[in-house]
């Protein structure tokens, strides 16, 4: 039981003091408990989300960039905006839950070379009540997936051959391996 003060918020829990992201690939870890929302600060499409921490983004390359919050310890909404102030910003991408079962979030998005990406993290607000919690340690990762990588899984699917029950594997994005992308031709 802590009966002392709370902590502070996030250093970038208003959007004024985004974080900057330096370079890719880039990650971050903090905790988003005692995060807030600005007022005036957007809704999203894809879901309810609360306590808050805000990042930007400006791509050195054209190009595809994925953005997640996967090692989070709860529900995560992530959305991305362009725009300066929050009341121009306009939403591009949103993803709550990235896959069945799979609470975290990613983006996969194309991106302009010196474009301001504002991008947004928080937890899904439906958790009150529930088994979860809208907070606790916030992980964000951005990268440049690989060429071909449709699925995110690491492995380019230039060749991808689909499941095959006999060899067995998991699909999952918290495993970055494939057992059924082949390159090459042979015998699999």
């Amino acid at each position: 039981v802590n009966i002392g003060p709370s902590p502070p918020p996030p250093a970038n829990d208003a959007f004024a003091q985004a974080a900057a992201i330096p370079a890719v690939p880039f990650g971050d870890a903090r905790f988003n408990s005692t995060a807030t929302e600005d007022a005036g600060e957007l809704k999203t499409t894809c879901s309810d989300v609360e306590k808050t921490v805000w990042y930007t983004f400006t791509p050195p390359a054209s190009g595809v960039y994925a953005i997640d919050t996967a090692g989070s310890e709860f529900d995560t909404v992530l959305t991305v905006f362009t725009g300066a102030t929050l009341d121009t910003l306009s939403q591009i991408a949103c993803n709550d839950d990235i896959g069945e079962g799979i609470v975290q979030s990613r983006v996969d998005l194309s991106m302009l070379a010196g474009t301001v990406y504002r991008i947004q993290a928080g937890g899904f607000s439906g958790w009150r009540g529930g088994a979860g919690a809208d907070f606790g340690r916030l992980v964000l990762s951005i990268s440049v997936p690989l060429p071909g990588d449709s699925d995110g899984d690491g492995c380019s699917d230039a060749a991808e051959m689909g499941a095959a029950p006999d060899l067995g594997g998991d699909r999952s994005p918290y495993f970055y391996w494939d057992f059924y992308d082949v390159t090459g031709n042979g015998a699999v």
